[in-house]
């Protein structure tokens, strides 16, 4: 289920199956099956912002998605034998790692000819690591991406990946050591016409197009997270991404409250784990106007947590916020 709103809850022929609560990430739920066995399938969805994340953030405030209740995107059902399923794919300083569950030996072939192998566990665990220098080096100047192919003899599935590095240096960015101006927009989640945002890479790169036609590199996505397709539309264009977790509290310290902070910290590694191998994905903020004066060590911790696992991104604990940190490696003023 690619995008619900908001929690989800699945029952397999009367048995509840589990639940599940991200708004920035796709449901996701495993269970065995018999091969002649009828199935009946119960999908409940619940939009009652049991979490206080904030009216007011654009995950589901009434300002511009609301807080619509349903599925959008993707709705399949998949066996998993003798098929490739990419569980995630991660970014250290020196490779990117791809695992997933698959029959059968893997195969990954690069553009330049070599071919990587995986052979997975007994369980059908695999993981492969492709050093940086085997993929192209993108920017938003020059986008260029390496096109992978995974392959298993029975099933194959394609891949994207560009590698690139994006710190500061005292009170500017560098991209491949580079400097870089970001010039941006915000995307607020304001699609008018449906309530929701588009779920296809070809909206967004309609959208991203756009961004480019009037000199612009950078958006910013306001106190939401977007689709898989907009980091698709996003790397193929050279378009430099801030995206936030769903919050926007206002005035009180977020770990004032455990299960709000709880959510976010759990929140905040989906959303990373989902999408920080995309290398339009530069700048990662937990939401927006967290504006309280004091100290946050929970908060601290969290975003030290988030840096040492996702080093290639760029973190702030809240765009236009109050609370600064050591932790923090920039500022949002907008």
């Amino acid at each position: 289920l690619e995008r619900c709103h908001w929690f989800s809850d699945l029952w397999v022929n009367g048995v509840h199956i589990g639940r599940r609560e991200s708004l920035s990430v796709a449901h996701h739920y495993e269970f065995e099956l018999t091969e002649s066995e009828q199935v009946e399938l119960t999908i409940r969805i619940d939009n009652t912002p049991i979490i206080p994340i904030g009216r007011i953030g654009h995950a589901l405030t009434d300002w511009t998605q609301t807080n619509w209740n349903g599925i959008i995107g993707e709705m399949s059902i998949k066996s998993i034998d003798n098929r490739i399923k990419l569980k995630s794919v991660s970014r250290t300083q020196s490779h990117f790692s791809i695992r997933g569950k698959a029959a059968g030996e893997i195969h990954i072939a690069l553009s330049d000819g070599e071919t990587l192998s995986s052979k997975p566990t007994e369980s059908g665990q695999f993981q492969i690591d492709i050093p940086l220098n085997k993929l192209s080096e993108w920017s938003d100047e020059t986008p260029s991406l390496t096109h992978l192919r995974l392959s298993n003899g029975a099933e194959s599935c394609s891949l994207s990946l560009g590698h690139r590095t994006f710190v500061t240096e005292g009170r500017f960015f560098k991209l491949n050591d580079q400097f870089v101006f970001l010039r941006g927009t915000l995307e607020c989640c304001i699609f008018p016409k449906t309530g929701y945002p588009p779920m296809d890479t070809e909206s967004w790169a309609g959208l991203f197009k756009r961004v480019k036609e009037f000199g612009l590199n950078h958006v910013r996505f306001h106190s939401w997270c977007p689709p898989e397709a907009a980091f698709l539309a996003a790397d193929e264009l050279g378009v430099l991404l801030q995206v936030e977790c769903p919050l926007w509290t206002g005035h009180w310290a977020l770990s004032s409250d455990p299960e709000l902070m709880r959510f976010i910290s759990e929140e905040a590694f989906r959303i990373l784990e989902a999408y920080s191998h995309h290398p339009s994905f530069v700048l990662f903020c937990l939401g927006n106007e967290m504006s309280f004066y004091g100290e946050e060590p929970l908060v601290d911790e969290l975003l030290h947590s988030l840096k040492a696992k996702y080093p290639h991104i760029l973190f702030n604990f809240s765009s236009h916020g109050t609370h600064l940190s050591p932790a923090c490696d920039y500022y949002v003023q907008a």
